[in-house]
C-alpha cells in the first residue's frame, strides 16, 4: 500500500503543534547564541588575563628590585668604610 505524495497531497496539523515546532526553534536559536556570546565575552577575558599575566612576567620581580637595591647601598657603605679607613690612615 504505496501513497503517492505529490503537489496534491494534502497534509494537517494541528495549530498547537505548529506554533509548539515555532517556539522550540526560535528557543534553541536564542540559547546557540546566547552561548556563542557567553564564549566570546569568555575568550576576551581569557585573552585580557593573559596579557596581564605576560605583562607581569616581563617585570623584573620585587625580590631582584630589593636585591639591587642592597648592593647599591652595600657599595655606598663601602666606599665609607675605604674613606674613613684612608681618613684615619692619613691622620696617623
Amino acid at each position: 500500500m504505496a501513497v503517492k505524495i505529490d503537489e496534491s497531497t494534502e497534509i494537517q496539523l494541528p495549530l498547537k503543534l505548529v506554533a509548539g515546532l515555532i517556539f522550540v526553534i526560535v528557543a534553541a536559536s536564542y540559547f546557540v547564541f546566547h552561548i556563542e556570546e557567553r564564549i566570546d565575552v569568555l575568550d576576551m577575558k581569557l585573552e585580557k588575563i593573559t596579557m596581564q599575566f605576560d605583562n607581569y612576567k616581563q617585570q623584573p620581580s620585587r625580590g631582584h628590585t630589593d636585591i639591587a637595591v642592597l648592593k647599591t647601598q652595600l657599595e655606598h657603605i663601602q666606599k665609607q668604610i675605604d674613606y674613613n679607613l684612608e681618613r684615619k690612615n692619613n691622620a696617623n
